[in-house]
Order: structure tokens, then sequence, then C-alpha cells
């Protein structure tokens, strides 16, 4: 466990519909996403917690609009400045369970397809995970 630094690395995804220049279209992605947070670990009783506080970026991998693919898949990248919180939870030995909640906001906006109404341009994001972990 890193002292003051969250290093994550993950795949995700999304799909739903959208209003793209006025029509309802349906819309699926996938990604990378890669982050540093930092953190400040404070014990009570035997759980850690930690405020999160960093930046992470999504990586489009994959985006379709109505099952077409769209060639344009770097317009879908984002850079998110997060806040957050988490805690490891020991279970037993060096076992423990991370809880983690992060809110996202990206100040680039959305996708400029997604700005056909002129009032859409913010994008946030609320993620909550959960993972195991050793602490050697």
């Amino acid at each position: 466990d890193v002292k003051y630094a969250v290093l994550q690395f993950g795949f995700g995804g999304s799909s739903g519909n959208v209003k793209v220049e006025g029509e309802a279209t349906a819309i699926k992605n996938s990604y990378l996403n890669i982050g540093v947070l930092g953190k400040y670990p404070f014990i009570i009783k035997n759980v850690k917690l930690f405020p999160l506080l960093g930046f992470d970026t999504d990586i489009a991998l994959n985006v379709k609009f109505n099952d077409h693919e769209y060639d344009k898949k770097d317009d879908f990248n984002r850079f998110w400045l997060d806040v957050g919180l988490g805690a490891d939870i020991p279970i037993t030995g060096g076992l423990f369970l991370r809880p983690q909640a992060l809110f996202g906001f990206s100040p680039s906006g959305a996708p400029k397809i997604y700005t056909y109404d002129a009032g859409s341009n913010s994008e946030i994001k609320f993620n909550i995970a959960a993972g195991l972990g050793w602490k050697f």
C-alpha cells in the first residue's frame, strides 16, 4: 500500500441513448482509464480512511453510434479532476477490502458531438468501486 498515492488502471464502458443533432441515438463505448490520486490516510479503530484528490484520463478504445463504428474516437478522450473517499477494511492477515467513491469533473466538457444543445457542454461522473488488496 503506497502511503500517500493511489495509482489506478482499469477498463470501462458505457451505453445509453443521447440526443445527437436533435435525434435520439444509441451510443456504446469502451475506454482505458489511468489516474493518480493523492490520499491522506487516518485510522479509526482498525479501518484506514482516506480522502482522495487527483486526476485521471479516459482513452477511448471503441465508440459506436447505433451499432456503427464512430471513426473520431479521440473526440471521446477525457481528462477528469477527481475528489473522493476510500477505506481499507482489514479482513484477515494482509487481506483487505477497499471501497472507494469518486466524484469527477471534466474541465474540457462533454464530447463536441453531444453539445447540440448549447447548455450541455459540461460533464461530471460519479464512480463507486470496491476491490480486494493484499499488504505485504
